[in-house]
């Protein structure tokens, strides 16, 4: 053990006694607690109810014990540590973010907000997204967007518009009639219809006329040219008129991988799955690729291998079939 270490560990020995002392120094027998739910290890034999000790990870404070912060892993206090997690080292007591840590991952160990996992030459590497996704399956794929942009269908991120029309959709922050060859995000068809690609517009049913002046209105018969109300729910009351409700709109196709019904578009196609803001085709997760140098595949140097190991087989019979020639002679 090194002279820090011992040095550390007798600095921690002194803190848990002054801590555990500061009530009562005739107390020195301890007891180990079994399964505690307060994160006790021992109990002061003289006092049962009494921590002496916590568990690993937790440090004493006022007869308590309380977790130790992130990222100690154990600690003699709120603010010296003792140990560290994977990703930090000890430095002064305090845990230190190592340098270049995050660059590696595998199953157990994923990458930050903002990187992917990606198999290299020297190993797992995460390595950053493409601004402006926000996260990231591939350098290729979205799988969110930073607020300023929205997702497209082909899993990029385009500038969001800052307003949007009915039956309109927004391209790279240019507004695009819905149903038009280049648009990749959902036409805006109401505000509750979502990931459509074009609308169907609803058309209020025409109530048969009454006795007052406007047909869609209700009104006094003693008075019929006074609109009091509409008739139905089609249409409302402004200016003394009855005017049709703006919509509601309704999808007449969905955006691809989603499953129309009803005139809404909120449920993937089998196949597809829910990633962001769209349904996604399922791919097939292939095997990472192998990075090589030279950038010669596995395949390739495999066949070479295994053709060398043959002529080099077949070399060797040949000698030793010459030589045991030569001596029977």
């Amino acid at each position: 053990m090194t002279e820090h270490s011992d040095h550390k560990d007798q600095r921690s020995f002194q803190s848990m006694n002054q801590g555990n002392n500061t009530k009562d120094n005739t107390k020195q027998n301890t007891v180990q607690a079994a399964a505690d739910p307060d994160n006790c290890y021992s109990y002061y034999s003289e006092a049962p109810s009494e921590c002496a000790e916590c568990i690993r990870g937790y440090f004493l404070k006022d007869k308590n014990c309380v977790k130790c912060t992130d990222p100690c892993l154990t600690c003699m206090n709120a603010i010296n540590c003792e140990s560290c997690v994977r990703t930090h080292e000890m430095k002064n007591d305090k845990c230190i973010e190592k340098q270049g840590w995050f660059n590696e991952c595998d199953q157990q160990n994923s990458c930050k907000l903002g990187t992917y996992c990606q198999k290299t030459k020297s190993g797992n590497r995460c390595i950053g997204c493409i601004s402006p996704c926000l996260t990231c399956k591939n350098q290729n794929q979205c799988l969110s967007c930073a607020d300023t942009h929205e997702m497209n269908t082909d899993q990029s991120c385009t500038l969001k518009c800052k307003s949007k029309k009915l039956d309109n959709a927004c391209i790279s922050n240019r507004q695009v009639i819905c149903g038009s060859p280049e648009q990749k995000t959902a036409c805006v068809c109401g505000y509750y219809n979502k990931n459509c690609l074009t609308c169907q517009q609803y058309i209020p049913v025409v109530p048969e006329p009454g006795i007052c002046t406007d047909k869609l209105c209700k009104c006094d018969p003693n008075a019929i040219e006074i609109c009091t109300g509409c008739i139905g729910m089609d249409y409302y009351l402004q200016k003394n008129k009855c005017v049709a409700v703006i919509g509601p709109y309704s999808c007449k196709t969905c955006l691809p991988g989603y499953q129309l019904n009803n005139g809404s578009c909120n449920f993937c196609l089998d196949g597809y799955q829910n990633i962001g803001d769209f349904c996604f085709l399922n791919q097939v997760e292939e095997d990472e690729e192998q990075i090589v140098p030279n950038n010669i595949s596995v395949g390739i140097i495999t066949g070479i291998v295994i053709t060398i190991i043959i002529v080099v087989t077949g070399v060797a019979a040949t000698i030793t079939y010459q030589i045991i020639r030569k001596l029977k002679k």
